[in-house]
């Protein structure tokens, strides 16, 4: 299979790779391969301080998956793909305040599967819970 990736016109490319070829055990997966990477596509870092300015140059990233890791605390449960609008929601309103930890706090305990999350009896599962509510009148 060949492969070749082109950039815009207007863009550079930071890194280019030509005529890569990669072997998986014997089968030779990937043929003549073509890359060119523009600049900021890809970030690599060194150090406490390469760190912090990665994280500083895309906030919304590092917010969305924080609000995803409290949430999970939070609900005591991972956090489903139905949860996502949700974790969107909250990062879109604590932007305006610079996505101060406390407006993020705020954010997932007004938010729906925060409010309606159901305390486990011990040996209990999520299944059971489920059904006993649907049962119910």
């Amino acid at each position: 299979m060949d492969a070749k990736v082109n950039l815009p016109v207007t863009e550079k490319p930071k890194l280019s790779v030509r005529h890569l070829d990669f072997y998986y055990g014997g089968f030779h997966a990937l043929k003549n391969i073509t890359l060119d990477i523009p600049e900021r596509r890809v970030t690599a870092f060194i150090g406490p301080a390469a760190l912090r300015q990665v994280i500083l140059s895309r906030p919304e990233a590092f917010v969305t998956t924080l609000t995803e890791r409290i949430l999970t605390y939070a609900l005591g449960r991972g956090v489903e793909p139905t949860d996502m609008p949700v974790v969107r929601s909250i990062v879109k309103q604590s932007a305006p305040v610079n996505y101060r930890l406390s407006s993020i706090i705020t954010g997932i305990v007004k938010s729906a599967p925060f409010q309606m999350r159901t305390k486990l009896e011990q040996g209990e599962t999520v299944n059971q819970v489920a059904q006993t509510r649907v049962e119910q009148p």
